[in-house]
């Protein structure tokens, strides 16, 4: 019996060292980073904060974004660019909506 893809299985696959599960991760947060890109050539940041359950098992999806933006962002932009998992972990958004209303 084959058993469903979910999200819940990829990221158990890849903190258990599967790694084509690691890599669609890593892969995404190239997707991701390409797309980010854009945004800090624009508004040249200094950090981009990533959240979410994908970076639960591990760097995978924040290092796509790393290596997406030093390729695709322009070298002045992504010179002083660091790109850190966020301190909140998966409920960042709920606890930020909840802090929002006090």
């Amino acid at each position: 019996m084959l058993t469903e893809p979910t999200e819940e299985r990829l990221l158990a696959l890849a903190a258990g060292g599967h790694r084509p599960a690691q890599r669609a991760l890593l892969d995404a947060g190239r997707l991701i980073g390409r797309t980010v890109a854009v945004v800090c050539d624009v508004l040249n940041p200094a950090v981009v904060v990533v959240g979410g359950r994908f970076t639960e098992p591990g760097a995978y999806v924040i290092d796509g974004i790393r290596e997406a933006l030093r390729r695709h962002c322009a070298p002045s932009a992504a010179a002083g660019l660091t790109v850190v998992r966020a301190q909140l972990g998966a409920e960042a958004e709920a606890l930020g909506a909840v802090e929002s209303f006090l």
